[in-house]
C-alpha cells in the first residue's frame, strides 16, 4: 500500500504544481488513481504468468483474449484504487500530519513513478518472453 501512496502523493503534488484550480481535484485523483493502477497491475500480471508457469505449464501471454483481459484488469485495479483514495478518504490521509509524509522533492518523485511504470512494463514482456523461451525448450 504504501507504493500506491507514494505513486498517488507524487502524481496528485504534480498536478497540484501545474494548476492551482481545487475544482478538478477528484478528477485528478481519478487520473493518479489510474497511473497508480497500472504499474500495480503490471506487477500483479507478472506474478500471474510466474504461478501459472510454475502450476499449469502455460503461458498466458498466447491466448487471444489477453488485451480485453488485462484491459478490464487495469480498469478494475484503477477503480479500486480511485475507491480506496476517493470514497474511503485514504488521500486525506496520506496528506495530514499524522502520515510519515514522503521527503523527495516533486521531480524526484515523480521521476521515481515514472521508473517504476517502465521497469515493471519491462518486467511484464520479460517475464512472458522468457516463459515463452522456457515452454519451446
Amino acid at each position: 500500500m504504501r507504493l500506491t501512496d507514494f505513486i498517488v502523493f507524487y502524481t496528485m503534488a504534480n498536478f497540484r504544481r501545474r494548476t492551482n484550480d481545487t475544482s478538478m481535484r477528484q478528477s485528478q485523483l481519478i487520473n493518479s488513481a489510474f497511473l497508480a493502477g497500472m504499474p500495480v497491475s503490471f506487477t500483479l500480471f507478472i506474478a500471474v504468468e510466474i504461478m501459472c508457469y510454475h502450476i499449469f505449464r502455460v503461458n498466458i501471454f498466447d491466448r487471444s483474449y489477453l488485451r480485453l483481459l488485462f484491459l478490464v484488469w487495469v480498469i478494475l485495479i484503477s477503480m479500486l484504487i480511485n475507491y480506496i483514495y476517493s470514497k474511503k478518504k485514504r488521500y486525506e490521509y496520506i496528506i495530514s500530519s499524522e502520515f510519515k509524509a514522503f521527503s523527495l522533492s516533486i521531480n524526484l518523485g515523480v521521476t521515481l513513478c515514472f521508473l517504476y511504470f517502465i521497469l515493471s512494463f519491462l518486467g511484464l514482456i520479460g517475464s512472458a518472453i522468457t516463459v515463452n523461451a522456457l515452454l519451446t525448450k
